[in-house]
């Protein structure tokens, strides 16, 4: 079975290709960046005809932006939103069976009541979350009758080789508390010690995906959260030094950070796939040894 994966060039298009590939999938990972198939989400025309030409039976929509400077915020809704509607529109060329949009829980508005189910209000304030927003209805309005859609809202991501890129400024928590590891002598976290996390690893990640291509098209539109327990920052950083050891350093927190989303509530996706993340957070850390600070 193929699939057509855009934003492959990132830490998780990476590991989703590698782990698709090794349970069997044609994985067609296509970027502007360094992979074997060098697609732009802008250019409508390149990436319908390479959809018609290879005829995957799953597109994985995962290209955008996720941070951008003030100046830049059109940019990426362009890259976020019109790449999400020529992804669409490749897929409708191509009779794709399943379309996947890899959104993102970064859609929910801060200070309401948790775990949010999918039903929680949205913020439109933010580039990012409004770039979202906007994709997710696109989908659904662009949708041929005979296409499964499938909106998953994903916690934040993590995984092996986590790094920043073009459209990814920055890396996780948990990738900055391993960057700082073996660095200055305290750990300086530009995040809250409250704020809750729902993290998810790309190994169960790679492994919804492989449960819907292999599902039967329904033709229906199906939203969902996925991400893992509910963790706080101050929990992340106390499991870290478990696994690796104290560090022995004081840890700061930014006591000013604006609110963002609390945890999620991924319920849904257990009850109608019963699907449920397996990598706990102690192994998922096992993928961050300390690193020295450059």
């Amino acid at each position: 079975m193929k699939i057509l994966l855009t934003g492959a060039g990132g830490f998780v298009g990476q590991a989703l290709t590698q782990q698709l590939e090794q349970s069997g999938f044609e994985v067609l990972d296509g970027d502007v960046h360094s992979t074997r198939y060098r697609l732009n989400v802008l250019d409508r025309e390149h990436l319908t005809a390479f959809a018609l030409e290879h005829q995957p039976t799953v597109l994985v929509h995962a290209a955008a932006r996720t941070t951008a400077a003030r100046e830049d915020q059109l940019d990426l809704l362009e890259v976020n939103v019109q790449g999400t509607i020529n992804a669409m529109f490749a897929a409708r060329a191509a009779k794709v069976k399943h379309f996947v949009l890899l959104s993102s829980a970064g859609v929910y508005q801060p200070d309401q009541a948790t775990p949010i189910t999918e039903s929680g209000a949205v913020r439109n304030d933010k580039a990012y979350s409004l770039s979202k927003t906007l994709s997710e209805q696109a989908c659904e309005l662009g949708k041929p009758e005979g296409m499964t859609l499938w909106i998953l809202r994903l916690a934040a991501m993590y995984g092996p080789n986590e790094q920043a890129s073009g459209t990814r400024a920055g890396v996780s928590l948990i990738g900055q508390i391993s960057a700082q590891f073996s660095g200055p002598k305290n750990i300086l976290l530009p995040h809250s010690s409250y704020d809750e996390y729902n993290f998810l690893h790309t190994t169960d990640l790679a492994r919804l995906l492989q449960m819907i291509a292999k599902r039967r098209g329904d033709k229906k539109t199906h939203l969902y959260n996925v991400g893992g327990t509910t963790i706080g920052g101050l929990w992340i950083l106390n499991s870290y030094q478990i696994v690796y050891g104290d560090m022995n350093k004081a840890s700061i927190w930014e006591a000013n950070m604006p609110p963002r989303h609390g945890a999620i509530d991924s319920s849904k996706i257990k009850k109608e796939l019963g699907f449920r993340p397996k990598i706990s957070l102690e192994q998922g850390l096992l993928d961050y040894p300390p690193k020295e600070v450059m």
